[in-house]
């Protein structure tokens, strides 16, 4: 009898399939860990309102301050029938030095008197930086006398903050030069001749450069160097 001898055939290799471990079910959550989950989700969200807040208010401030740029207009000049003779004041250079005004003689001078805190000298202020940019030179100078508590430092910080560059920095020294100038408020611009005299000044903000502005103060320009 022939012995039959039966054939187990051996298992194929397959796919690999990764193993599935299972934890055991962690149960309900203990009390302590779920109010510091709450206390958790409280903050982000209240981390989150502060940032939406922060760039909402941001970008209203900005379309505020586009909307003032937008709304400047050509300064209301007064022209006085005669000349006038500046009164004394006490200005000071960046490094605090006194500025004689005698150092302007010679030259026409767009005299701006101005704060960082007032809100229509900061929407101006871009356009006498670029009047002092287009005119500005051995004949024409724009001084923009701050009268910041802070002095040089509230300026150049300011300057910075609006990329002025061309505006040299000028505060007032002990003595207030509003009172005076007669100026009732901030800003108050005066157009200054070559011999030192106020012949026109406006109050408020102001678009200065303005064609109006530009043709009056090439006038004066053209007459002094006439002489």
């Amino acid at each position: 009898m022939t012995a039959r001898t039966a054939r187990v055939s051996e298992p194929q290799a397959g796919p690999l399939v990764p193993a599935v471990t299972t934890s055991p079910n962690p149960g309900p959550e203990s009390p302590s860990g779920a109010a510091l989950g709450r206390k958790v989700r409280a903050w982000l969200v209240a981390i989150g309102v502060l940032v939406l807040v922060a760039v909402t208010m941001g970008v209203l401030q900005e379309a505020t301050r586009s909307r003032d740029a937008t709304r400047l207009r050509p300064p209301r000049l007064t022209m006085h029938a005669e000349p006038r003779p500046l009164p004394p004041l006490d200005i000071r250079d960046a490094d605090g030095k006194p500025v004689p005004l005698e150092r302007f003689r010679g030259k026409v001078v767009l005299l701006n008197v101005w704060a960082t805190w007032c809100g229509p000298c900061r929407v101006e202020m871009p356009t006498l930086d670029r009047l002092q940019a287009r005119l500005g030179g051995a004949d024409f100078e724009v001084v923009a006398l701050s009268t910041d508590v802070e002095g040089a430092k509230a300026v150049r910080e300011f300057y910075d903050s609006l990329k002025i560059t061309r505006l040299a920095t000028y505060v007032e020294g002990e003595g207030n030069v509003l009172t005076p100038l007669g100026a009732p408020g901030l800003p108050t611009t005066l157009v200054v001749d070559a011999k030192g005299r106020e012949v026109a000044r406006a109050l408020g903000g102001a678009d200065w450069e303005a064609p109006d502005v530009r043709k009056l103060i090439r006038s004066l320009v053209a007459e002094t160097q006439a002489k």
